[in-house]
This record gives structure tokens, sequence and C-alpha cells, in this order.
């Protein structure tokens, strides 16, 4: 697992933060798409004149990709040799 630090402004009401914060679990990071977040370890809520902004620190798991994940069931499925 690796972790990463998020944010967003722009916000106009707490409920988008939450929307928002709530829907990262499971979505891509924006900087490096083949890492999914798992969960959010820290949270900090920004006023500002015009709405609100968040930072968020991230646990995010890095994705398998798709040719490692087709040499497995080639494995799996004995259709090449394990050496």
């Amino acid at each position: 697992m690796n972790t990463r630090l998020m944010s967003k402004e722009g916000f106009a009401t707490l409920e988008e933060v939450s929307a928002w914060s709530n829907n990262l679990v499971g979505k891509t990071t924006p900087d490096q798409p083949n890492f999914k977040i798992e969960k959010i370890l820290q949270f900090q809520l920004v006023q500002k004149e015009d709405g609100y902004g968040v930072v968020v620190l991230v646990e995010a798991e890095r994705r398998q990709s798709m040719s490692s994940m087709v040499m497995e069931m080639r494995k799996d499925l004995n259709l090449i040799n394990g050496g």
C-alpha cells in the first residue's frame, strides 16, 4: 500500500465536500491511474472566502496490470510453464 495526498477546492457547501470525499474510495488516483484508493486516512477541511477546500491523505493500492493478470490466468490453466 502507498499513501497519496490529494486536494480539491471550489466546494460551495459541506454536503459537496462530503459527497466528493465519500466517493473517493474505489476510484483511481488522478496522478497515477494504476493506483486505486482503498481508504481515507486523514481529512482536513479548509474554509475559504468563497467556499471550501479539502485535503485528504489516502491509502492506495497498485492495481495489477492486465498483462500480468492474463499471465497468472494462463499459469492457473496450465497453459504456460511456471518455470
